[in-house]
């Protein structure tokens, strides 16, 4: 079972990331609404902080590092 902390939504442009705990620390995945499919991208990070902090930025369509 997939432990999802938070899941961060832009409706306009029909995406939707998500925040998981994984093995190796918190993943974040893009999902693509209007098609229900998930981008394919998944990043880890050691710290939720960071994870959250760049599930926020990706949803909107910042690019992070």
């Amino acid at each position: 079972m997939i432990d999802i902390i938070k899941t961060f939504i832009n409706v306009k442009d029909g995406l939707k990331t998500y925040v998981t705990k994984h093995e190796r620390g918190f993943a974040v995945s893009l999902k693509d609404t209007d098609a229900d499919e998930f981008a394919g991208i998944t990043l880890i990070y050691p710290e939720l902080k960071k994870a959250l902090a760049d599930a926020e930025k990706i949803v909107i369509g910042i690019n992070v590092e």
